[in-house]
C-alpha cells in the first residue's frame, strides 16, 4: 500500500479555502498578451496566485531586483545578493513563475530570469478598481 492509497478519501475531498461563486469570477485561462501594446487581461485565480506570491519579502525584493537589471539576470547573481539556500531561492523564483510575474530562460544548466512587467502592470491595475 503507498502513501497515497492510506490516506483518508474525506481528506482527499476538502474543498479549497478559495472557493468562490461561480458568477465571483471569470473563466479560469492563463494571463493572455499575444503582443506588448495589448493588455494582459488576469483572472480571479491569477490575481490569487499573483498576491500569495508577493505576500513573501525575499520574493518582492527579488522583483526589485530584477526590475533594476536592463537584461535576463543570471541564477547566479541573484544568488550572491540574497543570503538563502540555492533550494529556498529556487522555491521563491518557482513561486514567482508560478504566478507568471517572471520568466525563465534556459541554456543547459544556467537559467536566467526575466520580470514580466505586463502582469505586474495588469494585476497594479486590477487592484486599483477595487
Amino acid at each position: 500500500m503507498n502513501e497515497r492509497e492510506s490516506r483518508s478519501p474525506a481528506k482527499s475531498r476538502r474543498p479549497s479555502l478559495l472557493t468562490m461563486p461561480a458568477d465571483a469570477c471569470s473563466p479560469m485561462a492563463p494571463p493572455t498578451s499575444s503582443s506588448r501594446s495589448q493588455r494582459t487581461t488576469l483572472t480571479v485565480t491569477h490575481m490569487v496566485q499573483i498576491a500569495s506570491a508577493l505576500a513573501e519579502p525575499r520574493r518582492v525584493a527579488i522583483l526589485k531586483q530584477l526590475s533594476a537589471y536592463q537584461e535576463p539576470m543570471p541564477y547566479h547573481l541573484l544568488h550572491a545578493v540574497h543570503p538563502v539556500s540555492m533550494a529556498t531561492l529556487s522555491h521563491h523564483t518557482k513561486k514567482l513563475k508560478g504566478a507568471g510575474l517572471i520568466d525563465v530562460i534556459r541554456r543547459g544548466r544556467h537559467a536566467k530570469f526575466v520580470l514580466r512587467r505586463d502582469v505586474l502592470r495588469a494585476y497594479l491595475e486590477e487592484l486599483s478598481t477595487i
